[in-house]
């Protein structure tokens, strides 16, 4: 546990150092699913080269650039709230509706039992019953 805490932070360290300095990083997953990434696209293998992804440091980018990738996040943010919202009033409503069914099930399962229990009794005090 600790090894991973501290791979993750120099991996951290590693990728802040690199987006500070305005460095251009390309990525790609090699055939084991490994993720790499690599400061040019020539250093990349040609199996691999359709599939990079390039990575921008923030400060490289205009203010404009900011400005939209912001708005689409906020957009992007809004939606996912919107369908969690959604989720869970389908969710609140199917736990009513199934909380409904059992209580209307325990009620017909009570209803059976006090009908039966009418019947056996009605059927006790018939002449030539057995029971008494």
């Amino acid at each position: 546990m600790r090894k991973a805490c501290i791979c993750l932070l120099l991996t951290s360290v590693v990728l802040a150092v690199a987006f500070k300095v305005n460095a251009q990083v390309y990525m790609y997953k090699d055939d084991a699913g490994k993720w790499h990434g690599v400061s040019s696209a020539s250093q990349i293998p040609e199996q691999y080269r359709d599939q990079v992804q390039e990575v921008t440091s923030p400060a490289s980018k205009t203010p404009e650039q900011e400005k939209a990738r912001a708005a689409e996040y906020a957009k992007e943010e809004k939606e996912y709230k919107k369908q969690l919202a959604d989720k869970s009033k389908k969710d609140a409503q199917f736990l009513k509706e199934e909380e409904k069914r059992k209580r209307a099930d325990a009620l017909a399962d009570k209803k059976a039992a006090e009908k039966k229990k009418l019947q056996d009794n009605f059927n006790s005090s018939l002449p030539g019953s057995s029971v008494r």
